[in-house]
């Protein structure tokens, strides 16, 4: 159906840990700097895919499916994504 995702909300729905509230809502927070920061130079189909496939737990072909491209436009825009996450210590100095 073509929907983009802007947010990593079902990763980050996933942490699951025991700590109070406000240390649950910190951690999201950070977690979300972390990937906004990271994702900056995908592009909007590649952060798609990207969160397609880690957060929602999709196949390819079912991303493919979904957004209505070919599962090479796919593999490419996944491929093109890891290759460009890949992060610099420093890049995260701050958190």
């Amino acid at each position: 159906n073509g929907r983009m995702i802007s947010q990593p909300q079902n990763l980050i729905e996933e942490i699951h840990c025991k700590k109070p509230n406000a240390e649950k809502m910190l951690l999201k927070k950070e977690i979300q700097a972390i990937f906004r920061h990271a994702t900056r130079p995908l592009s909007a189909l590649q952060k798609t895919v990207l969160w397609m496939r880690l957060g929602d737990h999709l196949s390819y072909s079912e991303i493919a499916e979904r957004l209505d491209v070919t599962l090479d436009t796919v593999k490419s825009a996944m491929y093109r994504a890891k290759r460009s996450l890949i992060l610099i210590p420093e890049d995260f100095a701050y958190i």
